[in-house]
């Protein structure tokens, strides 16, 4: 991305943008002045008051969190729509807006309730003229539950209100990991209102954690090889500069979202890069949708924070209004792109599955605060403290480069066994298209064995394998109800990286499949002995490779039991189905009888 299109140079003064209302319609936040916010269902009976006293507004329940709370969603439209059908996608563009996914993180919910409020019963007229363009559908507390768990100790590491939600939901898990493995209720039920109304544009508001520094709006969305080109296209040369651009004359400091080289020196440089699929920003690109990070700086008083919401939300539903049919076109072109992919396979085409950031950096004047650094006799640390009074504009690096270190070529089709229940489901919470095959098959396709298989530390609820990866080429058998997924979709791209081992968030990585790392049969160690010696009798090339690994591998040759596991895993009482990925990729056309 080009440096004009990553600095703007905002004034760090913004003005209060939305219009004045009837007493009776103010927040809790204004009539705090911005010190305090909603709990749970002050903020519920805000939503259904708005959807009861203006036309434009329909309230709907996505279902029940764990503990029993409504989950409310507001669908806004000039004329009052309630389904996707009564939508005119050639006009009207579809505008899909969490909040509350951090329920802490709150301010994105109070900006949503002005705006909302300024679209319908405020009367600017300006704002309304929107509608002519966009359907809103807001989510004003994706994590109800967080929502409710209220209190004033909850963002130690940020400026009000003074009472605020809890982080991470009833059941102690973070949505904002959960956007692939879709483990929770609230993600569940808003998978299902994404496949619903297939938006063409996500907003998931934010509050940063991590230094401080004047920039008080900082976001992020994809705009590198982790969205299809027609979307990259349309987001580097419409909506990132139209953003910059429009926040810094609203009196914004703006900049994408980062973190820091070395969180102890700020002149160190700055880094960003595409983020993982269990986050918005990098799941909806997967759908061919761009989705916009909105991170408001912690640190910054409330109200600040509330304005840069409500501004960063304008603004981009204002370039939808101008420029909404470019955007419509990128999705559809985008769309056809990735399902034309299941209709040849092509193994030098090559789709990214995982990234890194490099080395290659371009300079910035960032505008950050003065700041010291000392050893700390408490933590025995070097502590960097922040003079807010002393702004600081630092020369530095940019490092906003990023490579593809992992890609596989797409197939025609994945295959997956029926018993593997679990991430069939999965696939259809996500609206991938599935097919049921009702007769058996053999065939010989490509997989994957896994090797050196070792967990990491809980996260999430889930321990996660990482591995070494072999792809192989074998004969495999397939019982009649075996699930098809074809890549002849427009989710084909979803599908490739929940499906694909090595992709950062595949249901692999996740977790759904670490059964299959488990050995079930073991044999005696005097029983190996005998074995060992025999299939050495019989092979002298698996003696010599024997002895070569004994002499290379330390580790091997001190560990009896990896000495005599050598030779168990290569006889003919090994399982054959240990390690072994039991989906397989289809790169060849078959003949199936199938059910939908």
């Amino acid at each position: 991305m080009a440096m004009a299109q990553l600095e703007a140079d905002g004034a760090g003064n913004p003005a209060i943008p939305w219009s004045a209302s009837p007493p009776n319609w103010q927040t809790t936040a204004e009539r705090s002045g911005f010190t305090e916010t909603d709990d749970y269902a002050a903020a519920l009976d805000y939503a259904r008051r708005l959807a009861d006293a203006a036309p434009q507004i329909q309230y709907r329940s996505l279902g029940r969190s764990p503990e029993g709370r409504e989950m409310p969603a507001l669908i806004v439209s000039k004329a009052g729509v309630t389904s996707p059908e009564h939508v005119d996608r050639d006009r009207l563009a579809v505008a899909l807006i969490h909040c509350c996914i951090h329920p802490g993180e709150v301010e994105g919910r109070d900006a949503m309730f002005l705006l909302m409020r300024d679209l319908t019963i405020a009367g600017a007229a300006e704002r309304a003229a929107l509608l002519d363009h966009v359907v809103l559908i807001v989510v004003p507390m994706f994590n109800t539950d967080g929502c409710a768990r209220f209190g004033p100790h909850h963002r130690i590491n940020q400026n009000g209100p003074k009472r605020m939600g809890w982080r991470v939901t009833s059941t102690n898990l973070n949505l904002n990991r959960d956007w692939t493995k879709a483990d929770t209720p609230e993600m569940r039920a808003t998978l299902a209102l994404w496949n619903e109304w297939d938006p063409d544009l996500h907003f998931d508001l934010h509050t940063t954690d991590g230094g401080d520094w004047q920039y008080d709006v900082t976001f992020d969305v994809a705009h590198e090889e982790d969205i299809a080109e027609p979307l990259r296209t349309w987001v580097n040369e419409a909506l990132w500069p139209h953003i910059m651009t429009t926040l810094a004359s609203d009196g914004h400091v703006p900049l994408r979202y980062f973190g820091l080289v070395d969180d102890k020196d700020p002149s160190r440089g700055i880094r960003a890069g595409p983020l993982p699929p269990r986050f918005s920003t990098g799941y909806a690109p997967l759908r061919n949708r761009p989705s916009l990070l909105v991170e408001t700086h912690m640190l910054k008083d409330y109200r600040t924070r509330v304005i840069g919401q409500y501004n960063i939300v304008r603004r981009t539903l204002e370039l939808i209004a101008a420029r909404g049919d470019e955007l419509r076109r990128a999705i559809r072109a985008s769309d056809e792109e990735a399902a034309r992919t299941g209709q040849a396979y092509d193994p030098q085409r090559r789709w990214p599955l995982r990234f890194s950031s490099t080395d290659e950096s371009e300079p910035i004047v960032f505008k950050g605060f003065a700041w010291r650094t000392e050893l700390s006799e408490i933590s025995g640390d070097v502590w960097i403290s922040y003079d807010p009074a002393r702004p600081a504009d630092v020369e530095t690096k940019y490092f906003g480069k990023s490579k593809v270190v992992t890609s596989a070529a797409p197939p025609l089709a994945y295959l997956i066994p029926l018993q593997w229940t679990d991430v069939i489901e999965r696939l259809r919470l996500h609206g991938i298209r599935t097919r049921t095959i009702n007769t058996a098959i053999r065939g010989t396709f490509e997989s994957y064995r896994f090797s050196d298989v070792k967990f990491a530390a809980l996260f999430e609820g889930r321990h996660a394998p990482d591995f070494k990866l072999e792809s192989v080429r074998e004969e495999r058998d397939f019982a009649a109800g075996a699930v098809l997924v074809p890549m002849d979709q427009p989710l084909a791209r979803l599908a490739f990286h929940l499906l694909e081992p090595e992709g950062y968030d595949s249901f692999v990585r996740w977790g759904f499949f670490n059964a299959i790392f488990e050995q079930k049969e073991y044999a005696e160690s005097y029983v190996l002995e005998d074995l060992a010696r025999q299939m050495m009798a019989a092979d002298p090339n698996l003696r010599e490779a024997f002895m070569a690994k004994l002499s290379a591998d330390r580790a091997f040759a001190a560990s009896p039991s990896q000495r005599l596991d050598f030779f168990y895993a290569r006889s003919l009482f090994a399982d054959p189905v240990h390690n072994r990925y039991p989906i397989v990729r289809v790169v060849e056309p078959i003949e199936l009888k199938e059910t939908e």
